[in-house]
């Protein structure tokens, strides 16, 4: 373990790209500090020592509630490092993964915004805003953290990074991700895309490749949000316009406008502490609102398509159902039509014909509705029209992710998983198989250009992505056949 005087290390808490996190006890204090120690660096990275250094004195200078607290910064031996308050409730990525009310989400990005607003009144720029730089000091306070990449206004620095972007894609804006100057309303198009995600469990714009991501936060609309959060709508569109200067003035006037919908719109009391939670599949990624798809309908019922949520009010009688109300599980029952029937001693009292006519009326009901069911589940006209069914919003589902770039990933919505359930459903079917070869040509394309750049690792990544599509793609295995000659001539 590394040593430092002055602190007794006792575990690593972390390691990001340029510094490893220990927790730690300050000897002379007797408490426990986070100590954020830099790694060993060569002269080709002395700019990560400038951004270092940088982080620690520009996290000094911010004095606030929701702003991680600087106790000590210093040099050891050439080792960089700076002591923090230890934060011990966890991250907001995992309040998303164990699942967030309405309320709640307001109420951080709330204090998260009075975190950013400060910042930008001292001229500090975060640009990695996102749940995993979100601690909490306690279960009601969240805490901004890691100014890596900040920008300080005051400070004429042009410190970036070897061949990329700084930031993380999911939740830069859009002059961020061209690479563009950025201002204050650069952070709130990133705060508007956190409080997207803690609303709805989603984020708005997500694929395969960070590339393909970048070009949606550049050019793709924000999704709508669900219709329980329709009357937010507006607010969204506004913090997420693509063009900064049709964005909120500042983050404090965001806040503001969020605070006011939050206390006066009537439309939003009903769903205040309904909670939404990511897609049980994988809860390290974040499912898209395919609500355009009547998925319920015609595919299987644990195929997900909605956010989970609980805690919904049960709607009152006499208002009308939407699909916010129920869960999936339950959109069938509510397409049935019903028949009034009259109570037992009604039904006693009525004249003999009339009774004729009521057990007529349920016979024939039932045997309409038993003949339909059984021509949908069990003959073979009614399977093979449900097969057919299933087959074209597989096909449907499959084109829009691959032209959203969501190829193989996200887990449970990528055009892989559609592609193959369709050709178990249908062997044979031509576009389905295309499909299949157009995006093995597509990790060909990809991994030759790597291939190009001496970047085998990454070459070797497409070409087993690729396989997955199409196992005997001949131009894939024709440059796996190249990589394994280039790599066999640098040993």
């Amino acid at each position: 373990m590394l040593e430092i005087s002055g602190y007794s290390l006792k575990s690593k808490l972390g390691t990001g790209g340029m510094a490893v996190v220990y927790l730690a006890t300050q000897d002379s204090l007797g408490r426990e500090v986070a100590l954020k120690v830099m790694k060993d660096i060569n002269e080709t990275e002395q700019n990560q020592k400038e951004r270092f250094i940088h982080e620690g004195h520009d996290l000094a200078s911010l004095q606030h509630h929701n702003i991680v607290t600087i106790h000590d910064i210093s040099t050891e031996n050439e080792c960089h490092y700076y002591a923090m308050e230890l934060l011990k409730y966890g991250s907001l990525h995992d309040r998303i993964r164990e699942g967030l009310s309405l309320r709640d989400a307001i109420e951080i990005v709330l204090q998260v915004g009075s975190a950013l607003e400060y910042a930008h009144q001292n001229n500090i720029i975060h640009r990695d805003l996102k749940p995993d730089n979100i601690l909490f000091r306690d279960p009601d306070t969240p805490v901004l953290t890691d100014f890596g990449i900040a920008k300080n206004r005051e400070r004429e620095t042009h410190l970036t990074t070897s061949g990329g972007l700084l930031g993380t894609p999911c939740y830069m804006s859009p002059e961020q991700c061209r690479g563009s100057n950025v201002n204050s309303r650069s952070d709130q198009y990133s705060l508007c895309i956190l409080f997207f995600e803690l609303i709805t469990g989603y984020l708005p714009f997500d694929a395969d490749e960070p590339i393909a991501i970048a070009m949606q936060q550049i050019s793709e609309p924000i999704p709508r949000l669900p219709s329980h959060l329709s009357a937010l709508q507006w607010f969204i569109d506004i913090a997420a316009d693509k063009d900064p200067t049709k964005r909120f003035t500042s983050v404090a006037e965001f806040c503001r406008v969020l605070n006011d919908l939050y206390e006066n719109e009537g439309a939003l009391r009903g769903f205040l502490d309904v909670v939404t939670k990511r897609s049980p599949m994988n809860s390290d990624t974040i499912q898209r609102d395919l609500s355009s798809y009547d998925l319920n309908q015609n595919l299987d019922t644990n195929y997900p398509v909605y956010p989970i949520t609980e805690g919904a009010e049960e709607p009152q009688a006499g208002t009308e159902h939407s699909a916010s109300s129920f869960s999936l599980g339950s959109l069938s029952d509510h397409n049935v039509d019903t028949i009034s029937l009259p109570s037992e001693d009604e039904f006693w009292k009525t004249g003999r014909i009339l009774r004729k006519l009521f057990i007529l009326l349920i016979f024939f009901s039932t045997l309409g509705y038993g003949g339909y069911y059984y021509y949908y589940n069990y003959s073979e006209a009614g399977l093979a029209e449900r097969k057919q069914q299933q087959v074209a919003d597989l096909l449907k589902m499959a084109q829009t992710q691959m032209a959203q770039s969501k190829l193989s990933v996200p887990k449970g919505n990528n055009a892989y998983e559609s592609l193959t359930r369709l050709l178990a459903l249908e062997p044979n079917n031509q576009k389905a198989k295309q499909m299949l070869n157009d995006a093995a040509k597509f990790y060909e394309h990809r991994a030759l250009s790597y291939l190009k750049q001496k970047e085998f690792d990454k070459a070797k990544l497409q070409i087993t992505r690729g396989l997955r599509f199409s196992s005997q793609h001949s131009g894939l295995l024709k440059v796996q056949a190249l990589l394994e000659k280039e790599m066999s001539n640098t040993e």
